[in-house]
This record gives C-alpha cells, sequence and structure tokens, in this order.
C-alpha cells in the first residue's frame, strides 16, 4: 500500500507484512513478517557458523550477490518507471 500525500515531499509507505504478530497455538502472539523471518535466517547461518558448519557448507542457504543485484535492478527500474510514467522493461546484462 503506498499513501502520497500533495503537501509532503514524499510518500508513506504502509507494509503490514513486513512485521506482524501471528498467533501461535503454543506460543500465544509471535513476531512474524519477511522483516523478522529475514532476522531470523540470518542469525540461524551465524549460529551455524559459531558451531563449527563450514561457510562454504551454507552455500544456496542465503542470498548470494547475484540474486542481490537482481534485486537492486528492479528496484531500480520501478524508481526510473515512476519517475516517467511509463513502464519500462527490465533489461539483464
Amino acid at each position: 500500500m503506498v499513501a502520497a500525500y500533495s503537501e509532503d515531499s514524499y510518500s508513506y509507505v504502509v507494509n503490514p507484512y513486513g512485521n506482524m504478530m501471528i498467533e501461535d497455538p503454543a506460543a500465544g502472539p509471535v513476531p512474524s513478517g519477511y522483516c523478522i523471518e529475514s532476522m531470523l535466517v540470518f542469525l540461524r547461518m551465524v549460529n551455524k557458523l559459531k558451531s563449527g558448519t563450514k561457510l562454504e557448507d551454507l552455500k544456496g542457504l542465503y542470498p548470494n550477490g547475484e540474486e542481490a543485484l537482481v534485486s537492486t535492478i528492479m528496484c531500480q527500474y520501478a524508481h526510473e518507471s515512476a519517475g516517467l510514467g511509463k513502464v519500462l522493461d527490465i533489461k539483464y546484462e
């Protein structure tokens, strides 16, 4: 959801799925959402490294630089599309 106001120089982005509480039958309300989930994945990887797992053994369990580049390109094109007022085709090079 995006809300823009003409008197402001920026938009307010409201994302209820980034961080929310869900009801767990055993634990009660627990935090969830992709912001929380990404932090938990990171902490699990750190815990594995601390327990002796080698970094190369974790390959494929977290995003790599190539995936981050794709995400960055998508954000760049979304920003440019909004500025131009038209949809741009993404060119991956």
